[in-house]
């Protein structure tokens, strides 16, 4: 490979964004241990595949971020996707996909907005 076709591929790797991360709040990680120990009062194997497919689906919102339904009813910006019976709440931000809450579906909603520190 030739020096300017290596600055060009270097230059294209560069300007390449950088893959959103997963930031949860301090609420979504509470609702999260909430949903676990709930669960593990019947079975802690349940509750560990209950928080492995919840953790799962937010990881695939970095690949697929627009996955989720806009609720902006809620709060402008804020996105919602479903699994096992919990609605995740969660923002798209410049450097990351922020959770803000995870909570059970059926349940009112009266804040699923958090913001990060």
């Amino acid at each position: 490979m030739t020096s300017s076709a290596a600055a060009g591929l270097a230059s294209n790797v560069a300007r390449k964004p950088a893959t959103p991360r997963l930031l949860f709040s301090n609420r979504s990680e509470q609702d999260l241990a909430d949903i676990w120990n709930y669960i593990a009062s019947d079975s802690v194997r349940s509750a560990d595949a209950v928080h492995e497919r919840i953790y799962q689906r937010c990881e695939k919102l970095i690949d697929q971020p627009l996955f989720g339904h806009r609720r902006s009813d809620e709060s402008p910006g804020l996105r919602c996707l479903t699994t096992d019976g919990y609605a995740i709440f969660y923002r798209l931000e410049p450097t990351h996909v922020g959770i803000s809450r995870i909570i059970h579906h059926p349940r009112n909603l009266p804040s699923a907005d958090e913001t990060f520190p």
